[in-house]
């Protein structure tokens, strides 16, 4: 049947000065139509393109944008990988980390780093988190 995969991060993509909110609701329309580019590309091979879905922005403090996903899913055909390697190519000043879990471990399975919109090193690292069995109760 296969594991499910935990995968959570976040990228830091504006800082400082945005307080009207211009850059956030550019950053909104160029993440949507990462989601919908995704969802369309044929040259993308994954069952599971709804895993774009799972990528929202959020307007932080000081006039700062950071860009949340979170998902499990059963990640076969690496689909998230797929989806955020794509989404980093709409902000390539990107700078943030992403975690994989599988089920079964206690431990982030490995990370990405990522600066100026690149995966600049994957890693394995044991950092303690649940992951599954931490269901909100």
């Amino acid at each position: 049947m296969g594991m499910y995969t935990q995968i959570r991060g976040w990228l830091n993509v504006d800082s400082i000065g945005d307080y009207n909110g211009n850059n956030f609701k550019e950053i909104e329309r160029k993440l949507l139509s990462a989601q919908e580019g995704f969802q369309r590309d044929i040259t993308i091979k994954s069952d599971r393109r709804w895993v774009c879905h799972n990528t929202y922005a959020h307007k932080g403090g000081n006039g700062s944008t950071y860009i949340f996903f979170g998902t499990e899913l059963k990640n076969y055909d690496s689909d998230a990988e797929q989806w955020i390697k794509y989404l980093l190519d709409f902000f390539p000043n990107a700078e943030g980390r992403i975690d994989f879990q599988y089920e079964e471990d206690e431990h982030t399975h490995y990370y990405w780093l990522i600066a100026k919109g690149k995966v600049i090193k994957e890693d394995l690292e044991e950092i303690y988190c649940e992951g599954y069995g931490n269901m909100y109760k």
